[in-house]
C-alpha cells in the first residue's frame, strides 16, 4: 500500500448516488495521502458520525453528513499528517502531502444536512 486516493461527491438524498461520477460536477474536493489516511474517517465511523459503507480499496465507501465532513476539508485536513509513498523508496514529508483540491462554490452551495458520498482508493 503506497496511500489513499480520496473523493468527496454531493450526492441524491433520496437515492445516495452520486449525480455524474464520471464529470467533476458533484466531485466538491479530492486529495491523496497516506497510508493512514483513513484514520479520520475511520474515527468518524467509530463515533456514529459517518457510516462506513465497506470496500476493499478499490475503493472504500462511506456516506455522511456534510456537517462532519466539510469541516475537515475546511481546515485542510490538518490531522492527516501521513506521508506519501512516491515509488519503491521516496516519502515525501507530511506538510506536502496534502494535494487537496477543492471547489469553494460547491462547498459553500452544500446544506449542512446534504448527503455526501467519500470515495478512498488504494494507490498501490
Amino acid at each position: 500500500m503506497l496511500g489513499w486516493h480520496i473523493n468527496i461527491f454531493r450526492t441524491n438524498a433520496k437515492t445516495h448516488l452520486v449525480y455524474d461520477a464520471s464529470t467533476d460536477e458533484t466531485r466538491l474536493a479530492s486529495w491523496s495521502t497516506g497510508v493512514y489516511g483513513l484514520v479520520w474517517l475511520d474515527n468518524l465511523a467509530k463515533a456514529n458520525k459517518i457510516l462506513d459503507l465497506g470496500g476493499n480499496g478499490y475503493p472504500c465507501r462511506y456516506t455522511a453528513k456534510a456537517s462532519e465532513i466539510l469541516p475537515v476539508i475546511s481546515s485542510a485536513l490538518s490531522s492527516c499528517n501521513s506521508p506519501i509513498t512516491i515509488g519503491d523508496k521516496y516519502v515525501l514529508s507530511a506538510r506536502d502531502i496534502s494535494t487537496l483540491k477543492g471547489d469553494a462554490l460547491k462547498i459553500s452551495a452544500c446544506s449542512p444536512d446534504d448527503q455526501l458520498l467519500i470515495e478512498a482508493w488504494d494507490q498501490s
